[in-house]
């Protein structure tokens, strides 16, 4: 009885898990379907004028790095009201260099995209993973 109340236990905290992951996803989606296409340039101009995000980028150039692609966008957080949307976007921009062993690194700032006032960037710095 104790096992089979352990397993009944064990799966409905797997299809609690499951659900809450289609949940998460359903709402990223509908996230960044709500921002319009003016809100994410926004926070990629940000992005390519914070003198922040110029001098980690030119660091990375002398180092032997190339732009590796476009900056991307991904909406992490927001949410709307009577005056518009507020936004919170994560944007990457990822580096690399040539040759036969590459290495790949990337620029990362969340800049905050508000319905109104000034848009706002904080350079995120990755720690190596022990």
């Amino acid at each position: 009885m104790k096992l089979l109340m352990s397993i009944m236990l064990f799966s409905a905290a797997i299809a609690g898990t499951v659900s809450f992951a289609a949940d998460a996803k359903r709402n990223q989606q509908r996230l960044t379907q709500t921002a319009n296409a003016e809100d994410l340039d926004k926070a990629k101009t940000a992005f390519k004028a914070s003198e922040q995000v110029e001098t980690a980028i030119n660091e990375r150039v002398k180092a032997g790095y190339v732009l590796a692609d476009e900056a991307e966008v991904v909406v992490v957080r927001g949410s709307c009201g009577i005056v518009g949307c507020d936004y919170h976007v994560l944007v990457v921009q990822r580096q690399s260099t040539k040759g036969a062993n590459t290495s790949t690194g990337s620029v990362i700032a969340m800049v905050r995209v508000p319905a109104i006032g000034e848009t706002t960037l904080k350079l995120i710095e990755l720690k190596e993973l022990d």
